[in-house]
């Protein structure tokens, strides 16, 4: 699995957990293949821009089998930048 980088938006599946205070916290990612992947470390969201368009949309840091990566969350949908 390459979803680190600066590459191509692959849209992710995300099964997350609501905490009280109303944040998300990441808990796996499951891309269109079905491979699914444990995050384990994530902080954010933080507001950025991504994509061509330039639109605000939220960031997370995520580990993902040791590496780093980010996860986005624009409108209810989830991606990751796939290496290309």
């Amino acid at each position: 699995m390459n979803i680190t980088g600066n590459g191509r938006k692959q849209y992710v599946e995300v099964n997350l957990t609501c905490r009280i205070d109303g944040t998300w916290v990441p808990r796996f990612i499951t891309l269109a293949t079905g491979e699914m992947y444990a995050i384990t470390r994530s902080s954010g969201p933080t507001l950025c821009k991504a994509g061509y368009t330039g639109e605000l949309t939220n960031k997370y840091t995520v580990r993902i089998n040791n590496k780093d990566t980010n996860l986005f969350e624009d409108n209810g949908r989830w991606f990751v930048e796939m290496k290309n």
